[in-house]
């Protein structure tokens, strides 16, 4: 049996802009860092993220691929959330999500086509929604990557921010709002979240404000640890330096109170029986939900296509075929307007 399940938490906010002279902390490109005791990537896995934060940052005097947060083990294990240094005839570094040793990026930021550390404030996100990841500047997207396995985020490392735990790859510059998210935000719920200093949405499972403007402590919000500046509650070289003009001095009076809670949940069966004793005739979804459309189609052994559907139901009379194994691909659209697709076998017995 194949199934596929996706959670989307879509949360409401007012638009009242409220000013605040914010504190953030200041980064030099050498070695500082915000040492956390979070494994909550341990909990995502393998399923859907969204990694955000505000940045504001210049390539001079910063590492080869400054990090904003990173859980790498090895160089093949964790993640890092970072921008990657020049490459590919592009003529800036570009945010760039490292899975298990494999980066994922576009060139010169995609449609974006610019440098994103420029010195000015940007808000930067990527999601990944099944083996789709989409990459974002200041809520909107400039471009996608289809990963090519099932990677894992997990790793025996707690996150650092600021500063990969492998190699010396340091920000230069102001790092605030990082949020992880254990759901796969769209461009709405993106906008809504980037000036919103809530830890109270569904689907949030970090958030460090990197507001506190003195001392040696930064709190993760969601559970409520704290966490260190530099590797220790010491004065230390690793510490970045707290000072202001952060880039989240303009919030949203967000209320997230109220949640929607809606399951895309598409459930298909392996094994359809057309021998008309009218169980399992047909082939149809076990379970469906959430999914507004759909197209369906079956192909055989050597890929001759053999029926296709745009039914929610699907309704596949599989006696028109011979017993054997067949191959599908579904594609669907969400209430949430995410395309998804999947591919499976079928097989057929009377």
């Amino acid at each position: 049996m194949f199934k596929i399940i996706f959670t989307l938490a879509l949360f409401a906010f007012s638009r009242e802009l409220l000013s605040q002279n914010l504190s953030c902390l200041n980064f030099n490109g050498s070695s500082q860092l915000v040492s956390t005791t979070s494994n909550v990537l341990n909990e995502i896995d393998e399923g859907n993220f969204t990694f955000e934060a505000w940045v504001k940052g210049v390539p001079i005097n910063s590492s080869m691929h400054p990090t904003i947060f990173s859980n790498r083990s090895s160089s093949s294990a964790g993640v890092d959330f970072f921008f990657h240094s020049y490459w590919g005839g592009s003529a800036s570094k570009m945010l760039c999500i490292q899975l298990n040793g494999v980066n994922y990026l576009l060139v010169n930021n995609g449609t974006y086509n610019g440098n994103i550390l420029d010195g000015l404030c940007h808000h930067v996100a990527v999601t990944r929604n099944a083996t789709i990841l989409t990459f974002y500047v200041d809520g909107v997207s400039f471009g996608i990557r289809i990963i090519g396995d099932n990677p894992t985020v997990s790793s025996s490392n707690p996150i650092h921010i600021g500063k990969d735990r492998i190699i010396n790859s340091s920000f230069n510059g102001t790092i605030s709002m990082v949020k992880i998210w254990n759901v796969a935000l769209n461009a709405q719920q993106i906008n809504e979240s980037r000036y919103c200093q809530s830890n109270n949405s569904a689907g949030l499972v970090a958030f460090w404000k990197l507001n506190e403007g003195i001392g040696q402590l930064v709190e993760e919000s969601v559970k409520y640890s704290q966490d260190t500046i530099g590797y220790n509650g010491a004065l230390e070289i690793p510490d970045p330096i707290w000072g202001v003009n952060s880039c989240t001095t303009q919030i949203v009076n967000c209320d997230t109170s109220t949640l929607i809670f809606t399951e895309v949940k598409l459930i298909l069966p392996n094994v359809v029986t057309p021998n008309f004793d009218n169980v399992n005739d047909i082939y149809t979804p076990i379970s469906s939900s959430g999914i507004i459309e759909l197209n369906f189609i079956v192909f055989n052994r050597w890929g001759n296509k053999l029926f296709e559907t745009q039914d929610l139901n699907v309704n596949w009379d599989a006696s028109t075929v011979s017993d054997g194994t067949y191959y599908y691909i579904v594609k669907y659209k969400d209430q949430n307007q995410n395309w998804n697709s999947q591919q499976g076998v079928v097989h057929v017995l009377k």
